[in-house]
Formats: C-alpha cells, sequence, structure tokens
C-alpha cells in the first residue's frame, strides 16, 4: 500500500555510449524476447505498483514521475515518451527536469580548461546526479507532493531493471523502522568497485551514508584494521554492504531539508592524473556531487538505515561494453553488461516462479561475448499481469489475459482507459476432468467440475 503514497525519480543524464549506442540509454532495451526499453519498463512498473495500491491514474496537476535528464538526453527523453504515448502514463504525472553544466577545471591549481577550439570558450560537463535534490526544490514538487499526501520519493538510476522488485519490500521496511532514508543494498565482495553503505563515528556523532569504493579501503586501514577491506571468513562477503544507488527518503523530512539546504549536497574534485606524480590531469576535472550523499546534510537526529537484498531480486545494471565487461568477468568481478542484465531478468523471473511452487528447468552454460553465463527459460513479467504460464501439480493454468490485447491488469485490478471489454481465463488439463472459463471479475472457476484458483 506503501507505493500508492509513493512518487518516483530517474536519474537518467547519460547517453549509451560506452555500451556502443549513440542514444539515451532508457531506450535500450532491457531484454529482447519482448525488446521492452528500460523506460517503457519502469512505466509498466509504475502503473502496476499504483493499480495494486488502489491508485486511479488521472489527471492531477503534479508529476509523481520525475525524470532528471542533461542536455544529451533532455529532447530525445522527451521525444521518447511522446512517440510512445508516455507509455501509458498520464502526461501531467510526468516531469523532466534538466540539469546544468558546470565548468571545468585544468590542473591543481584549478584553473579554467579552454576549449581546444575557441580559446574564449570555458570547456563545461555535467556537476553529477546530486544536482537532482536542488532541481526538486527548484521545481516547487516536493511542496506538492506533502500537500497531496504523497509520503516517500524513490530514487533509482537509468539501467538496473530489476529495482522494481526491490522497492515494494523496501517501502514497508521504511515504512515499519521509521527511517527518515533508506538506502537499498546488496551484499558485496572486498575491494568489488561499489560504494559500501557504512557507519561512521567521530565523538558521540554517527552518521549511516555511502563510502566510494575507492575511499572505503584507506579508511579500513586507518581506524578498523590494518588488513582494510576484507571478506568475513564466515560469510566468504565484505561485512560492509554494496550500495546500489537507490533511495527511498520520507517525503515530510525530505521537504524540510530542502528548504534549509536548498537541496544542496557536498561538492568534491575526482581528477584522474598521468601518473603517479599527480601533477597533469589526463582530461579536465570538475566539482561534483553524488545523490547518495544526501544523509550528510540532514540532522543527527534524523533515522537513517539501508534495506539489505540478495543481488538477483535488486541489482543487475547494464553500464559496461562487451569489452569491459570481458575484461571484469576475467578478474572475477560482476560484468555488468547488457548480457547480464538481460539474463538477469530471466533469473529473477524463474525464481520467483520456484517460489510460488512452479518447475521451471535448471538453466545451461553458454558464453556469450566471452563471457560465461546461465541461461534459463524466458518467463516474463509483463508486470499488471504476472507471468503468464504456471504450474499446479502437472496443470498449466493460463493466467487471465485481456482479450482486448495487453493492457495488462489482473481482472480484479482493470484501470486501463484503453480498454473495457471483457476478460477471459482458462485452465487447460484441468484435474477434475474438465476444462473451465471465467468471466469478468469472479475469482474462481464458473465451471461446476474445477475449483482452481488464478
Amino acid at each position: 500500500m506503501e507505493a500508492g503514497k509513493a512518487a518516483f525519480v530517474l536519474v537518467a543524464g547519460g547517453l549509451g555510449e560506452r555500451l556502443g549506442y549513440s542514444g539515451i540509454k532508457l531506450a535500450l532495451p532491457s531484454e529482447s524476447a519482448r525488446g521492452t526499453c528500460f523506460l517503457k519498463l519502469y512505466a509498466e512498473h509504475i502503473l502496476a505498483l499504483q493499480a495494486r495500491s488502489g491508485w486511479v491514474d488521472v489527471e492531477r496537476g503534479y508529476a509523481t514521475f520525475v525524470i532528471m535528464t542533461s542536455d544529451d538526453t533532455h529532447d530525445k527523453t522527451r521525444e521518447l515518451l511522446v512517440e510512445n504515448d508516455y507509455f501509458g502514463l498520464q502526461p501531467t504525472s510526468i516531469a523532466l527536469l534538466k540539469q546544468d553544466k558546470v565548468p571545468c577545471l585544468a590542473d591543481n591549481r584549478a584553473s579554467l580548461a579552454l576549449s581546444s577550439d575557441d580559446r574564449y570558450q570555458v570547456q563545461t560537463k555535467p556537476h553529477g546526479h546530486g544536482d537532482v535534490h536542488a532541481l526538486l526544490h527548484g521545481s516547487g514538487l516536493v511542496k506538492k507532493w506533502v500537500v497531496h499526501g504523497i509520503k516517500w520519493v524513490c530514487f533509482f538510476q537509468d539501467t538496473n531493471a530489476l529495482v522494481f522488485r526491490a522497492i515494494p519490500a523496501s517501502l514497508a521496511i521504511s515504512d515499519r523502522m521509521g527511517f527518515k532514508v533508506n538506502s537499498l543494498a546488496v551484499p558485496r565482495k572486498a575491494k568489488e568497485a561499489i560504494g559500501a553503505i557504512c557507519k561512521l563515528k567521530k565523538g558521540d556523532e554517527t552518521m549511516t551514508l555511502n563510502v566510494e569504493y575507492n575511499q572505503l579501503d584507506p579508511l579500513l586501514r586507518s581506524t578498523v584494521s590494518p588488513e582494510g577491506d576484507v571478506d568475513d571468513p564466515q560469510t566468504g562477503m565484505s561485512p560492509y554492504p554494496g550500495n546500489i544507488n537507490q533511495l527511498i527518503l520520507s517525503v515530510g523530512d525530505y521537504y524540510e531539508q530542502l528548504e534549509a539546504t536548498k537541496g544542496h549536497v557536498p561538492e568534491f574534485v575526482n581528477p584522474k592524473y598521468q601518473d603517479a606524480t599527480k601533477t597533469s590531469f589526463k582530461s579536465p576535472t570538475r566539482l561534483e556531487c553524488m545523490m547518495q550523499d544526501y544523509p550528510r546534510t540532514i540532522p543527527a537526529t534524523h533515522k537513517v538505515g539501508f534495506t539489505l537484498l540478495e543481488v538477483w531480486v535488486a541489482y543487475s545494471p547494464v553500464k559496461n561494453s562487451p569489452a569491459e565487461a570481458m575484461a571484469k568477468a576475467a578478474a572475477g568481478n560482476p560484468s555488468h553488461s547488457a548480457t547480464t542484465g538481460e539474463l538477469d531478468i530471466y533469473r529473477a523471473n524463474c525464481n520467483v516462479l520456484r517460489h510460488l511452487g512452479a518447475k521451471i528447468e535448471d538453466p545451461e552454460e553458454q558464453t556469450f561475448n566471452g563471457i560465461e553465463v546461465e541461461v534459463r527459460t524466458e518467463p516474463l513479467n509483463r508486470n499488471r499481469f504476472f507471468p503468464r504460464v504456471l504450474t499446479a501439480g502437472s496443470h498449466p493454468i493460463l493466467l487471465p489475459r485481456c482479450t482486448h490485447g495487453s493492457c495488462g491488469a489482473l481482472p480484479s485490478r482493470a484501470r486501463s482507459k484503453r480498454c473495457r471489454r471483457r476478460w477471459t481465463a482458462r485452465t487447460s488439463g484441468c484435474p477434475r476432468g474438465q476444462p473451465s472459463s471465467w468471466r469478468g471479475r469472479e475469482s474462481r472457476s464458473a465451471g461446476s467440475r474445477c475449483e482452481v484458483r488464478w
């Protein structure tokens, strides 16, 4: 039910050039069975959560789905939405907020980096996804959320297809635990290139937040142990969970903090040097800020926590090219490629079906793009409509499906404006010896000999 009181913020300022794709990453297909792009997948999940919680998608006059864009992605994101009729969402429920760029620095003295084509033009780069907080404050949306009873705001990034599997449980935990900030996390191996959730302590003050992986090991060596970031021998994993940059914030407290800080979060400079002397940059750098540093700005009295989820449930980002992914896999690290991103969707669906008692074939090991992977059956979750085929004993059950198309809601939750026709469902191989059919909003078989429920 908490999902019906949530707004969603997608940080999507990047192109897919690193993946060998010239367009925006939101337009990339999340899988090849349906070809569903990431933005459509997220829209489907939002509609499904709203329908499940009793939300009616009508004109509200304020946005509950915000997308942060950049100069590189703003127009293309808008075009993708318009060309696809906003993927079933109300146009007024979506807001695009474009971040600005900041000047680049050429050296350790912070000299401005000038354009190679025009010595009177300063080079610029994006300021980082931490800008989302200032953009939300400037938009006035958070105040509207408070006025209209929105309780939570969920932040997520552009190419993690599994994130919405983790959000409902994490929302429930936020509500139960009274978290003002809840960071979603997964188990991590020591020295894995992913930030870690840590509890920092100075005197009587404590702070729970993300520590970047390149800062974690030296921090631990100087404070906790000279060994630094090492795996726990009992679990084989680091004691410090991996931060996946998905945040859930309490809207009321978030609004108060934005009013106090105007949405500004701490900035830093992270130059890439040419050599160990650290005197020359490989390329110009700039001031940056990170979305997950928001907890640094809040009062110590605010309750901050994290939700630890299994990797298969919550985290499989698509961020590396095939060559980069192959190198990471060879080093024993997660490859986080388009290949694994797609196969992890199927793995998650198969795992959910197994938990429900379905019989799923074991995966086969195959190699794609030099990466050894497990290939499974390809059950697809249509989000408002659970996978079409389940197994009850040895009898396949076909779940309800709209006879008009794929508007997706279960019969008892049908809210689509595009579909007003009747719904049908059927079983084949009925254990009572006779196929039966349902119509309308009934909750079980209308046949006299079959009591199988859907």
